[in-house]
């Protein structure tokens, strides 16, 4: 069978969830040997780019800013490549791959296009109404739960959750001497990282624990400025980028996740994948994953409590995070993931 030539479009190669996803489903096309993918980066964010030269995998990192010059900069190269490597899919990643990914539809139109938004919120209601006008120029939507269509994904669409390299997690560290919550993510507004101080500086009065939050981001000096007005210095700590997610996680006792929108984050499935209790909001896609027997699923009301609840009875934690490794490890490796976006393509 001849490889598919599938080129994924993304916004940068941080350390973040999407990124990871990406570079993991590369490295196992690859594997396979079904799909020759290559990616293209926008912004000058090259965290994981070691990786894919590592593993020998294509990855073009364009180092632009996001001006309205560089944004035809990106069309007119990945227009070149899409036509000297006789490109057959472009898979755009987010909002602003898909606005290049139907530039190139325009001009190539015998390519197909796969859209995977990985969030319900785009971040404005005019990025939501483009990307709505720009659904004829799609041939197909990824969402990570039925529940996460909005108006403007097409009604053609499949549902194939994240994953992950559950390789990656296996193996076992002390945890940490004090109880640690940990948080992994970009600081930004959606993580609600503000109201997990709050919590903190309820707790404390209660019981001895760290809450460590793994992630970098434009609200990290505000968060620190707050730490110390609040003398959560001893409680609360601002880790910046971590490359060990894996070892951190098996160092933590419990994931906390106090968001206020969400896709499908993939810390979760990775708290999974090492059996770490998961304390998580019911946003995004998060409830097709989680429910109160593998995990505590709690509005914000009840987000300190649980908490508490996790810390003064860690065996019943430790029983619910079972059962979520059972169900991660069933569903969301990161071959049965490749396996269906292999379907997919193929089917185009």
């Amino acid at each position: 069978m001849k490889e598919k030539n599938v080129l994924h479009l993304t916004v940068g190669l941080a350390h973040g969830g999407a990124e990871k996803v990406l570079l993991d489903a590369s490295i196992q096309f690859k594997k396979n040997g079904i799909i020759n993918s290559q990616v293209i980066s926008f912004s000058n964010e090259l965290g994981l780019l070691d990786d894919y030269v590592k593993h020998q995998i294509r990855a073009i990192p364009l180092k632009k800013d996001s001006s309205l010059k560089s944004l035809f900069e990106i069309f007119s190269f990945t227009n070149s490549f899409v036509r000297s490597e006789n490109i057959d899919i472009v898979h755009a990643h987010m909002f602003h791959a898909m606005l290049i990914a139907a530039m190139l539809k325009i001009r190539n139109p015998k390519i197909k296009v796969v859209f995977t938004s990985h969030n319900v919120n785009l971040g404005s209601r005019l990025r939501e109404f483009l990307i709505f006008l720009l659904k004829p120029l799609r041939n197909i939507d990824i969402l990570f739960s039925a529940n996460m269509k909005r108006y403007f994904h097409k009604s053609h669409n499949i549902v194939i959750q994240n994953a992950v390299n559950a390789e990656e997690f296996r193996g076992q560290t002390d945890k940490f001497e004090k109880f640690t919550f940990l948080a992994v993510g970009h600081l930004r507004e959606a993580k609600n990282y503000p109201f997990l101080l709050e919590c903190a500086k309820e707790l404390k009065k209660s019981f001895d624990f760290q809450v460590l939050i793994a992630g970098e981001g434009k609200l990290k000096e505000e968060l620190q400025r707050r730490i110390e007005k609040e003398e959560l210095e001893e409680n609360i700590f601002l880790l910046g980028n971590v490359e060990n997610i894996p070892k951190l996680l098996q160092q933590s006792h419990c994931l906390v996740m106090p968001s206020l929108w969400e896709g499908m984050p993939i810390a979760i499935l990775e708290a999974g994948a090492c059996r770490l209790p998961v304390i998580a909001t019911p946003v995004g896609s998060i409830p097709s994953v989680l429910n109160d027997d593998n995990a505590y699923l709690v509005t914000l009301d009840d987000f300190s409590d649980s908490m508490s609840d996790v810390f003064h009875d860690y065996p019943a934690a430790q029983k619910k995070a079972e059962q979520f490794y059972d169900q991660v490890i069933e569903e969301n490796t990161i071959e049965k993931m490749v396996k269906k976006l292999e379907d997919l393509y193929l089917s185009l």
